[in-house]
């Protein structure tokens, strides 16, 4: 199974969603944190993006809200 990192900009366009919402999701514990790859340099991995999906996708469906 490949890992794929993904950059901020790439969950940005990924998720339909401004780097506020994010940050704000991050904060409230409602999407993943961030690795740091260096100083400045935040990815996400794909597993962990797909587990938040499908859990997000499994909430919504039960009538869920963000």
């Amino acid at each position: 199974m490949t890992i794929h990192l993904y950059r901020t900009g790439n969950v940005l366009a990924l998720l339909g969603i401004s780097r506020s919402t994010l940050n704000l999701w991050v904060s409230q514990g409602k999407f993943p944190k961030p690795r740091k790859l260096g100083q400045r340099l935040n990815v996400w991995s794909s597993t962990d993006i797909d587990s938040w999906l499908g859990s997000a996708n499994s909430h919504f469906k039960s009538g869920g809200g963000v």
